[in-house]
């Protein structure tokens, strides 16, 4: 049963990663209309975000 479990979620369940460029995608494009900015300043934000969090991790 095991084995199977394992080969289901293997061939199915796509990676982590996917998962976070999906979910960064659908950030942006709601970023985008809520807070009235273009597509580069929501691009902008996230590079300054991400450089935060990475200071904040270590």
């Amino acid at each position: 049963m095991i084995k199977f479990c394992v080969k289901l979620v293997q061939r199915w369940l796509p990676e982590p990663f996917i998962f976070a460029i999906i979910l960064t995608l659908v950030a942006g494009c709601l970023a985008m209309p809520i807070c009235q900015q273009t597509p580069l300043e929501v691009v902008e934000h996230w590079g300054d975000g991400v450089w935060n969090l990475l200071a904040f991790a270590m």
